[in-house]
């Protein structure tokens, strides 16, 4: 069976660690470890902003199982999981199925998202949502009027996420561009929403724009790319969007970028996640969301009473959930009768 897999537990003070479970061709091991590394800290924050009680994990398969193996794969990690006794509970990501979730929950009763996409809890919907409302708040920041007739956006990348917010932003008046490495996957939503504009991968920075929305591959926010996103409104529902060799926080303020910080505004799957597991109605998700867009109100605020970054604020602020939940391990309690 040949099954690699790495699987990383950052912090489960709020509760057991909630991690996506991808299957990537990764260049290395190294490369798999670094990843799952950098989001399994993204999801505590995550997780610590949008008030639930999980904690941050992931889980990544070195390469996609072969499809004679592949439910041997899914059902020894269900075993996997289910050994470490609820520390870690696995959930959808990239190159995972519905049908390999089914597979992980036949060895272990730690795994969500098995129906997640039956009923109201479409996670891809709730993240576009989350993200359509952040930009909201940014051009409020950015002073810029409300709403976006005559505004242009780049959505760079256009599957689950990308694809509903780009025809949101162009319903709401945007002039929207976007771009994919798969280029039919770009052609088949230009077809369904005509008023889309393809952009080539070479101009996908350099494309004027009032809005940038990373939907895609993270990492896109590099030294050499600060020039281009200056004076711009960046705001997406992909994780990781700042590279890992990016570390200069305060070059967002100075060129002008108006910087949603991703793990502030791209909760909707974790929260849909949450909703399937707790069995909390969709009433519950949207009072959730809501909570987002004055989140990230606060975080623009205090960032500019601070004068620093959006990025560190954020970090601040949900490291101050998880620092106050810490500090009850302190608290004596009498012993329950």
């Amino acid at each position: 069976m040949g099954l690699r897999a790495i699987v990383v537990i950052h912090d489960t003070t709020l509760g057991p660690a909630l991690a996506g479970i991808q299957a990537l061709d990764c260049e290395s091991e190294d490369t798999a470890l670094s990843l799952a590394l950098r989001l399994s800290e993204t999801l505590t924050l995550k997780a610590a902003l949008a008030g639930v009680n999980y904690g941050g994990g992931e889980i990544v398969l070195c390469g996609q199982p072969a499809p004679e193996h592949r439910e041997a794969a899914f059902r020894a990690l269900g075993r996997f999981i289910q050994g470490l006794g609820g520390r870690i509970i696995g959930a959808p990501d990239v190159g995972t199925s519905t049908l390999d979730l089914s597979y992980v929950a036949r060895e272990t009763d730690y795994v969500a998202g098995v129906n997640l996409f039956e009923g109201n809890y479409d996670p891809s919907y709730v993240s576009a949502e989350g993200v359509f409302n952040s930009l909201k708040v940014s051009l409020e920041e950015a002073g810029r009027p409300a709403g976006f007739e005559g505004l242009s956006a780049t959505v760079q990348g256009v599957g689950a996420v990308g694809s509903i917010l780009a025809p949101m932003l162009a319903k709401a008046g945007a002039t929207v561009y976007i771009n994919d490495r798969d280029h039919e996957k770009q052609a088949r939503l230009i077809a369904k929403h005509p008023s889309l504009k393809p952009l080539s991968s070479d101009d996908i920075f350099t494309q004027p724009v009032d809005i940038f929305c990373p939907c895609g591959q993270g990492g896109i926010i590099r030294d050499n790319t600060l020039s281009h996103l200056a004076g711009r409104i960046v705001c997406g529902g992909t994780n990781l969007q700042l590279a890992s060799s990016f570390h200069d926080y305060g070059q967002l303020t100075a060129r002008g970028i108006t910087y949603a910080p991703d793990f502030a505004i791209s909760g909707g799957a974790m929260v849909s996640v949450v909703a399937e597991m707790e069995e909390h109605p969709t009433s519950w998700i949207r009072s959730k969301m809501k909570q987002a867009p004055e989140q990230l109100r606060a975080i623009y605020s205090e960032a500019r009473e601070r004068g620093t970054s959006t990025v560190e604020v954020a970090k601040d602020m949900a490291l101050r959930r998880v620092g106050s939940i810490a500090s009850l391990a302190h608290s004596y309690i009498p012993p329950k009768e």
